[in-house]
């Protein structure tokens, strides 16, 4: 894991992948994690994960999320950590690539 963990290092780095991963990404994830995940996200990463989505999923997960109560936050880091590990684990499938940018020398 060594590899990967150069390439993603906490949830907001996921905004750095492209639109097709992260809509592969969302597929394998839980609707609660996604939603406990996003409710204390930065605002450009929930942008990011609702553009990849259709208008009706987005309009509903934004729905969970503001009827969600207030959370802990080992809750929303355990949700978090579940995605980064379906990440981690996608890409090591070959299905997503977690990181958009190229290591420059």
């Amino acid at each position: 894991y060594e590899h990967l963990d150069n390439h993603i290092v906490t949830f907001d780095d996921v905004a750095d992948m492209s639109e097709r991963d992260i809509g592969i990404l969302i597929k394998a994830l839980s609707a609660t994690d996604l939603a406990i995940a996003l409710k204390a996200a930065d605002t450009d990463v929930a942008t990011k994960f609702f553009g990849t989505m259709s208008q009706r999923a987005a309009t509903i997960l934004q729905e969970d999320i503001s009827s969600m109560a207030p959370l802990r936050a080992s809750e929303v880091s355990a949700a978090q950590k579940r995605i980064l590990e379906t990440a981690r684990k996608l890409e090591l499938e070959g299905k997503i690539q977690l990181s958009q940018k190229e290591e420059m020398y």
